[in-house]
C-alpha cells in the first residue's frame, strides 16, 4: 500500500530534519546495505508503513550511480548516487557514500533541500570534483525537488506570460540603491558612477539607473532577479544580485566564491518564497553556478570515472 505522498510526507518530515548517516565497521558498503537503510528511512518518515512495502513491484526501490550504473554491488565506491521509487507518488533521494559511511539526503521540503545541497557541495569540494559535475548534481536536486512539490503547475504564480509588478518606481529604486552604496562606501559622488541593472530572466533588458532617463523615472519593474553593477567605468566594478519583490529589494553581494553557499541559498530561497516558476528559478541558479561556482572546469571526462 502506498500512502498519499504529498500529505503524509509533509506531516512527518518536521520531526526528521536531520541527515541520516549509516556506518559500517571495516567492511565495504554494499548495495544491500544501502537498500536496507533506505527502506528503514522511508518507514521512519512515513512513506512506507512497513519495510515489506518496499519489496513490491509497485514500490520498487531503484538506486543507481549518478553518471554510470553500479557494476559491483558488493563494494559501492565513494560518490553521489540517486534513488527513486517506481510508485506514482514517487520520492527522490540522494545518497552520498564516503569510505565506510553513507548519508541519505532528502529533497522534499525547502529545509531538507538546502541541507542536501550543502552536503553535496562540501563533499564535492573535498573530493576535488570539477564545476560541470557539481552543477549537474545541483540542477538535478532542484529538478527533483520541484517535481515532488508540483512546481510549474498549480504552485506557479509567475512566468514570462504572467508577470507581477513591484510597487517601487525606478526612481525610488535608484534612490534606495544610491543611499545604500554610499553607506557601504562603494560610491562617493554618484555623478561619477554608472549604475547598470540587468534583468536575468529576460533577454535584452538592461536599464541605466545613473543617469536615469526621466521618461523611465516613474516606471515599475517586474518582480524577479536582476544583476546590478556599480562602476566608475575606470577603476572598479562591484556586482550584486538584486532580488526585487512586491515593495522592496534585497542585494546579494558577489564575493568571487568566498561566500558561495550563502549566495546560492539566498537566491534559491527568494525564488521559492516568491513562488516563481521552477523553470525560471532553475535558469537563474544555473547561470549563477556557471559564473560563480568556485571550482575548476573539467579538463578530463571525469564523469566516466564517477558512479
Amino acid at each position: 500500500m502506498v500512502y498519499n505522498f504529498k500529505i503524509n510526507i509533509s506531516l512527518v518530515l518536521a520531526s526528521f530534519c536531520w541527515i541520516f548517516t549509516f556506518s559500517q565497521s571495516d567492511d565495504s558498503i554494499t548495495y544491500a546495505n544501502i537498500e536496507t537503510g533506505i527502506a528503514n528511512y522511508l518507514v521512519e518518515i512515513g512513506y512506507f508503513k512497513e519495510i515489506k512495502e518496499s519489496r513490491t513491484n509497485s514500490n520498487k526501490i531503484r538506486l543507481s550511480g549518478f553518471f554510470n550504473e553500479i557494476t559491483d554491488k558488493d563494494s559501492i565506491p565513494n560518490g553521489v548516487y540517486k534513488f527513486s521509487t517506481s510508485s506514482s507518488h514517487g520520492i527522490y533521494l540522494f545518497v552520498v557514500v564516503e569510505e565506510n559511511n553513507y548519508k541519505i539526503l532528502n529533497l522534499y521540503d525547502k529545509k531538507e533541500l538546502f541541507r542536501t545541497l550543502n552536503e553535496i557541495l562540501n563533499f564535492s569540494i573535498k573530493r576535488d570534483y570539477c564545476k560541470e559535475v557539481v552543477i549537474e548534481y545541483i540542477e538535478s536536486a532542484l529538478h527533483w525537488h520541484f517535481l515532488m512539490q508540483n512546481y510549474g503547475r498549480s504552485d506557479c504564480s509567475y512566468s514570462f506570460d504572467n508577470k507581477t509588478t513591484s510597487s517601487l518606481s525606478l526612481e525610488e529604486l535608484k534612490n534606495k540603491l544610491v543611499n545604500h552604496l554610499k553607506s557601504e562606501n562603494v560610491i562617493g559622488d554618484e555623478n561619477f558612477h554608472i549604475l547598470m541593472l540587468d534583468k536575468i530572466d529576460e533577454f535584452n533588458l538592461t536599464i541605466s539607473l545613473n543617469p536615469l532617463n526621466e521618461n523611465d523615472a516613474f516606471k515599475n519593474l517586474n518582480k524577479g532577479y536582476y544583476r546590478f553593477t556599480a562602476t566608475d567605468n575606470m577603476k572598479y566594478a562591484v556586482s550584486y544580485y538584486l532580488l526585487l519583490n512586491d515593495n522592496d529589494y534585497e542585494l546579494v553581494l558577489l564575493k568571487e566564491g568566498k561566500n558561495f553557499n550563502q549566495e546560492l541559498f539566498t537566491l534559491l530561497h527568494f525564488g521559492i518564497d516568491q513562488k516563481f516558476c521552477s523553470e525560471i528559478i532553475k535558469y537563474v541558479i544555473s547561470n549563477y553556478l556557471k559564473q560563480e561556482l568556485p571550482l575548476k572546469s573539467c579538463l578530463t571526462d571525469l564523469k566516466k570515472r564517477l558512479p
